[in-house]
């Protein structure tokens, strides 16, 4: 058994050395016939430029002979030395794209190279940011899925009764698609907003929105710059529950507005359902904020909102629901209804994509005629 083990390893090594020999023989093979070719191409050029100076001395003597039978008449240059010129431009000209080609690929190079370093260094910076702030963000008490389950099920029962009331209540006002239904009960203004996208699927909808949902540096970026918004994720239990500390540091305010809430994702009937629910905030400590530093005071804000995406009857279709509710006592807590406007435009922007789609029979006949 042994013996027959080593023969086929011997053979093993015989049939790798046959095949880097080949690979070898291959390798060289190419390199002689590309310098072969290389060789070739500056012959030809050498004998083109020859070729070229010998028919610029002709057509000079063409023309010196043809200056002297017409004395009275002003030498003009002939047809064939014109196009002598006109190929003596054209290699230059050529020689001149080679090398502007050679010096954009060192630029396109170095260009690489820089924002190489430069995604290293963001990340870097980035990553060091996260470890400041994760000794400043303590969370006393962690979660449990226990607790996000029981917050998810109060949520849903909350919302779904919400949804059903409004069902005999008519739309608002109508933006770019989006349908508005609002409701004002006990001081507390709970919105909908809602839009049909043709042609996408709720899941497809649904993964793009989480992921978004869940990566703090693109969730920034669909609020306005002003507000100053960060988001923090303290607590991760699983793919589902996320548990995020909020912070709005607005120039024009005295106040840091600070939220802890769950961040949860669950399957429903028809779709798939996000809602974002405030938490005790007694159970973080956050040091990475100087209020005193600052001249600001904090204030804890409440967090209620939801996303539910659902497959529309013809099972081509979607429907993107967007809904909240905010204090209506406090006028600024109002400002947030267009701010929420805003975020889902931008969302839909990123998500889906542009929100105007100019159609070929729709267009202006003034603008086709004078085309």
């Amino acid at each position: 058994m042994k013996k027959e083990e080593s023969e086929l390893t011997l053979v093993e090594i015989e049939r790798r050395e046959r095949n880097r020999s080949k690979v070898r023989r291959s390798y060289y093979r190419k390199i002689y016939n590309l310098n072969e070719l290389r060789a070739q191409v500056d012959v030809l050029e050498d004998e083109y430029e020859r070729i070229l100076i010998e028919q610029e001395q002709r057509a000079a003597r063409y023309a010196d002979e043809m200056a002297l039978e017409a004395e009275a008449l002003e030498p003009s240059p002939s047809r064939q030395q014109l196009l002598l010129e006109l190929a003596r431009v054209r290699k230059n000209l050529y020689k001149e794209n080679e090398d502007l080609r050679n010096l954009q690929m060192e630029h396109d190079k170095a260009h690489g190279s820089l924002q190489h370093l430069l995604d290293v260094k963001q990340q870097d910076t980035e990553k060091e940011t996260a470890a400041h702030n994760a000794k400043e963000m303590i969370l006393l008490r962690p979660f449990s899925i226990g607790e996000c389950l029981e917050v998810s099920r109060v949520a849903y029962n909350r919302i779904s009764s919400y949804i059903e009331a409004q069902k005999a209540n008519p739309p608002g006002f109508t933006v770019l698609g989006w349908t508005d239904r609002r409701c004002l009960l006990d001081g507390v203004l709970s919105f909908c907003f809602q839009k049909t996208f043709t042609h996408r699927r709720a899941d497809e909808v649904s993964n793009v929105t989480w992921r978004m949902m869940t990566q703090p540096k693109e969730l920034v970026q669909l609020y306005s710059p002003y507000l100053n918004m960060r988001y923090h994720v303290v607590q991760q239990l699983d793919e589902n529950n996320y548990i995020v500390y909020r912070t709005v540091d607005q120039m024009d305010l005295d106040v840091v507005q600070k939220s802890l809430f769950l961040m949860t994702r669950f399957k429903t009937e028809k779709g798939v359902m996000f809602v974002s629910h405030g938490l005790d905030s007694s159970r973080i400590e956050d040091n990475s904020l100087d209020l005193d530093k600052l001249g600001k005071r904090e204030r804890w804000e409440d967090v209620f909102s939801w996303v539910l995406v659902e497959d529309h009857e013809n099972g081509t279709d979607c429907m993107f629901s967007f809904g909240g509710a905010v204090v209506a006592k406090d006028p600024s807590n109002l400002f947030w209804l267009i701010e929420v406007l805003l975020v889902i435009l931008r969302w839909e922007i990123r998500a889906v994509g542009s929100l105007f789609v100019l159609q070929e029979h729709r267009r202006p006949q003034s603008l086709i005629s004078t085309v």
